[in-house]
């Protein structure tokens, strides 16, 4: 399958993983809204989500000194390094932000929640991100490889196995039922991983799901596809 992508720019190609999922899914608002990315990185999620309009991200990662340049100068962009997803709180996040936002950081201030993690299940973070921000939209990147144990891995770590993409999508999806979130769309990432994982995109939130979409036909249809 041959992907085109728009010859935009982000900081890094893991732009164009998110831009794709705004884009599938219209009704997720970004314009003047407070943000949170977790496992910022580079920044590719925080660059799209300053070009789609948001007025704050918070841009947290367990790392330092990765933001590029032009978000680090940006003052829309509230760097947070050497923070550990799994010590998510609303008392921890508040602590760290510190009078970096205009506001008093609560559970209701942020309506956007992204994530691009690595070496980490999302399975380990998603009851943490949910409370920081219960009524928030949630596009979370899910990386299968991650997922799955390092015992399904090829000896170039992929996952080949589709079942066991399926299976990686459904756990997460089961964790994020039990925190209260709900699922409201998943794609295929429009790019595969660094080593060229299937990766997939999934839109949660605390509103019911859809019941009348066959949402297990759906994973096992994108889980089937190829690179």
């Amino acid at each position: 399958e041959l992907v085109v992508l728009e010859a935009i720019d982000y900081v890094s190609r893991a732009g164009h993983k998110l831009a794709a999922a705004l884009d599938a899914f219209p009704e997720i608002e970004v314009v003047g809204k407070i943000c949170l990315d977790v496992g910022a990185s580079t920044g590719g999620f925080t660059d799209v989500l300053l070009r789609y309009g948001a007025s704050k991200i918070i841009a947290l990662d367990v790392g330092h000194s990765q933001l590029a340049e032009p978000l680090l100068d940006n003052r829309l962009v509230i760097n947070i390094e050497n923070f550990n997803a799994r010590e998510l709180s609303p008392e921890t996040l508040a602590g760290v932000v510190g009078k970096r936002l205009d506001r008093k950081l609560e559970p209701s201030t942020i309506e956007l929640v992204v994530a691009d993690l690595s070496f980490i299940s999302l399975t380990l973070v998603l009851a943490q991100m949910k409370a920081v921000a219960p009524n928030a939209n949630f596009v979370l990147l899910i990386k299968p490889q991650f997922e799955v144990g390092k015992k399904s891995l090829d000896a170039s770590g992929i996952v080949n196995d589709h079942r066991l993409r399926a299976g990686a999508i459904r756990q997460v999806l089961d964790e994020a039922k039990a925190v209260g979130l709900n699922i409201q769309g998943l794609i295929k990432s429009p790019l595969p991983g660094t080593h060229g994982n299937i990766e997939f995109l999934v839109w949660l939130s605390a509103v019911e799901t859809n019941h009348s979409i066959d949402w297990s036909g759906r994973i096992d249809e994108l889980a089937k596809e190829r690179v």
